[in-house]
């Protein structure tokens, strides 16, 4: 993720700039402004794929299990690891909830 240039200012309603500044949201790390009167302003590129992954909580997906060589994968569904942001040898951690779920989080 591309760092804002800080004379990257933005004209707030107030009338004020609003500053380069970094939040989180859901988790991610989002680039955008805020103004000294409290209103925040987020990065289309950064915030879109945040809204991908709340419509993507709603839906529901369905990953699958492969064999490669001797080993096991689970396949994720493309606009998910677009969302996430995932690249190719990323880690995750995997925690056995029960027999019949599993939770993966990004290491």
């Amino acid at each position: 993720m591309k760092k804002l240039n800080p004379k990257d200012k933005l004209k707030c309603h107030c009338g004020k700039w609003a500053a380069p500044d970094h939040f989180m949201v859901d988790g991610m790390r989002v680039r955008g402004w805020s103004c000294k009167c409290g209103e925040k302003y987020f990065h289309p590129d950064d915030i879109e794929p945040i809204l991908t992954v709340n419509m993507l909580k709603k839906e529901g997906l369905v990953g699958k299990v492969s064999k490669v060589g001797n080993s096991y994968s689970v396949r994720l569904p493309a606009k998910l690891v677009k969302a996430l942001r995932l690249k190719i040898g990323m880690s995750l951690n995997i925690q056995v909830k029960d027999a019949n779920r599993i939770e993966l989080s990004i290491a």
